[in-house]
């Protein structure tokens, strides 16, 4: 199992991975489904109206695959995707979070990859910060930033 950032399990889940990820089964935080699943959806009138980089993202995909995300995310099976509970990992990502100072989101993913010994592969190299190196690396994790 490979834990992956939400780039990377975009490609996966329609069942175009990465040639690094080819054959593996890949795990994702809750977090990262969130914002995956969040990038699907109409942005409505708020503040998520502005679409980020990701969403774009997502937006570019054929409705074929927008549907195939869509079902793949409410419905998981683990062929294609884990997607992590964060419950058993709130303690070490608040921990991580502290040390560290990452974000929610970085926090979780290291917790959940210490937690169940998996390495970390992600496609875009903004989700790989130094700080989450230096975190990765101080923890004992594998952790790579991979190409399409």
């Amino acid at each position: 199992m490979v834990l992956v950032d939400e780039y990377a399990a975009l490609l996966a889940l329609v069942d175009r991975p990465p040639a690094s990820l080819s054959g593996q089964s890949v795990a994702l935080t809750y977090s990262r489904a969130y914002q995956l699943t969040r990038a699907l959806l109409d942005p409505g009138p708020g503040r998520l109206r502005a679409r980020s980089r990701f969403t774009r993202l997502a937006d570019e995909l054929t409705e074929q695959d927008r549907h195939l995300l869509q079902v793949r995310l409410a419905d998981p099976d683990t062929e294609h995707v884990l997607i992590v509970d964060p419950r058993p990992a709130i303690r070490a990502t608040a921990a991580i979070q502290n040390t560290y100072a990452l974000s929610l989101l970085q926090a979780e993913t290291l917790a959940v990859a210490a937690a169940n010994d998996w390495s970390v592969r992600f496609l875009d190299a903004d989700s790989a910060t130094e700080t989450v190196r230096r975190a990765a690396q101080q923890l004992g994790l594998d952790l790579e930033v991979i190409g399409r």
